[in-house]
């Protein structure tokens, strides 16, 4: 019998332009412990709809040229699954912030 995966509160610091746009400094979404980058990419546009159109491309396909997410702090999400535990944040990176 198959069980579910595992599912984290996991924080998102949206940084720079993300910031402003999304009127927020932080959003926290439920996600399994191995999820598909788009997957983030969907939740994040479900939570914080200002996002999409600007740090999040209008098709919900991935994150508008110039965005990154990175994982605490440590290592650019390039794409793909994404295996995460508990303790984990997702930042939202611009070039505007440096990122």
């Amino acid at each position: 019998m198959a069980h579910a995966p595992a599912t984290f509160q996991v924080p998102i610091e949206l940084f720079g332009t993300a910031r402003i746009r999304g009127g927020t400094r932080m959003v926290t979404l439920a996600l399994p412990s191995y999820v598909e980058l788009g997957q983030i990419v969907q939740a994040l546009a479900a939570e914080c709809p200002e996002l999409v159109g600007n740090v999040i491309r209008q098709d919900l396909s991935g994150l508008e040229d110039g965005y990154a997410f990175n994982r605490s702090g440590v290592a650019f999400l390039g794409g793909g699954t994404v295996s995460l535990q508990p303790g984990d944040s997702l930042l939202v990176l611009s070039s505007q912030a440096g990122g």
